[in-house]
């Protein structure tokens, strides 16, 4: 008795509890209210808009370059002693001439040579004359020989003219080591090549300086260089480009103040750089020292470069392109109409390709579909 209440209290319980949920959830599900239904009203896009002046403008090209000088050079010695003289111009910094005397070597044992090679002249020049007297003789001695020896002819030794070349050419070397000797004299005089300044000087006086010996660096001063790069597309733009005879502006910083120097482009690189797709320029600058504010080398610098003139060019915003693309304002509808864009000038961007009577969307628009609905809301003067 006890197993069979077991057996129902186990069967019948569960199977009351099922059947009170399949209830339950009817009574829930009917009773649930449907969701309401909400009904999205799409937004109209407000756009502000602006008319555009066309203007006939030079494209102006602006590169960046750094100054440096092509006419340095290193004063080495051509002959070996000890500095007895330096320049007071010679220090850092300092402006010399072409032809101003910096160094001066030890003359003494220069001037000893000159005075040995001009006895060695004297000696050989005796040599020579005496030479001469006997070649005299000889000639004579053989036309009295010949009289009596009608079919006899003279060697050119019995006639000594061997011995009057080789005196001829003995004085001849005498005369080039006296040449020599005075050439290594002046060469004592270590001087400037050309008008510079002094980057760097190595030497002191009493030092011994040899061939090889560096003691000084110079940096002409008659003209300085800019290493400028022009963008391939941008070569289109400027007028006899290639003809060295382009005049450019250079500005650069110095103090706190702009200051503005003319240029002129010289020289071109033999090929456009195969990775920035640009052309290597060389801008050259007349007398970098010749005003208040010099051109240093080091320098970073702006080549202004004043290009060709272009018709109906209208001056955009950046923010106003989109991908070689703009919005217009159309009777209520967007229009997008492409764009040839010339040039970029910081966040100025110079096209072609649009009216003064396109009304331009000016203000941000999302999810852009051409022509689609907007609504102007105002007019940029």
């Amino acid at each position: 008795m006890n197993i069979i209440k077991k057996i129902l209290f186990n069967l019948v319980i569960p199977a009351l509890i099922l059947v009170g949920g399949v209830v339950l959830f009817k009574k829930m599900k009917a009773s649930k209210k449907p969701p309401q239904k909400i009904k999205i009203e799409r937004k109209i896009p407000a756009v502000e808009i602006k008319h555009f002046k066309k203007s006939d403008e030079n494209l102006i090209i602006k590169e960046s370059g750094i100054i440096y000088f092509p006419d340095t050079v290193n004063l080495i010695p051509r002959v070996t002693g000890n500095i007895v003289k330096l320049s007071d111009k010679l220090f850092i910094g300092g402006f010399i001439k072409k032809g101003d005397v910096l160094a001066i070597i030890d003359q003494q044992d220069y001037r000893l040579n000159i005075e040995t090679a001009e006895a060695e002249v004297l000696n050989r020049e005796t040599a020579l004359q005496k030479e001469k007297e006997e070649a005299k003789l000889a000639k004579v001695e053989w036309d009295i020989y010949k009289k009596a020896n009608k079919n006899a002819k003279p060697s050119n030794l019995r006639l000594r003219i061997p011995q009057v070349n080789s005196a001829k050419a003995f004085l001849k070397s005498a005369k080039a080591n006296l040449k020599r000797a005075k050439l290594n004299l002046s060469r004592t005089y270590i001087k400037a090549p050309f008008d510079a300044k002094v980057k760097n000087r190595n030497v002191s006086i009493g030092q011994f300086v040899s061939q090889g010996t560096v003691i000084a660096s110079l940096q002409g001063t008659k003209r300085a260089y800019a290493r400028v790069y022009l963008r391939d597309e941008d070569l289109g733009f400027v007028s006899d480009i290639f003809s060295n005879k382009l005049n450019v502006e250079i500005t650069f910083n110095s103090a706190g103040k702009e200051v503005r120097r003319k240029g002129k482009i010289i020289s071109y690189g033999a090929e456009l750089d195969p990775k920035t797709k640009m052309l290597e320029a060389i801008v050259e600058i007349k007398d970098p020292y010749k005003d208040e504010t010099p051109i240093i080398s080091g320098t970073f610098v702006t080549v202004t470069i004043v290009g060709k003139k272009e018709n109906d060019i209208v001056k955009l915003p950046e923010e106003v392109v989109v991908e070689n693309k703009v919005y217009l304002y159309n009777n209520g509808h967007l229009e997008i109409k492409e764009i040839t864009i010339l040039k970029q000038y910081d966040r100025e961007l110079l096209v072609k390709g649009i009216k003064e009577s396109d009304s331009v969307i000016i203000s941000p628009v999302v999810d852009v579909v051409n022509n689609m609905k907007v609504e102007k809301i105002g007019e940029k003067k």
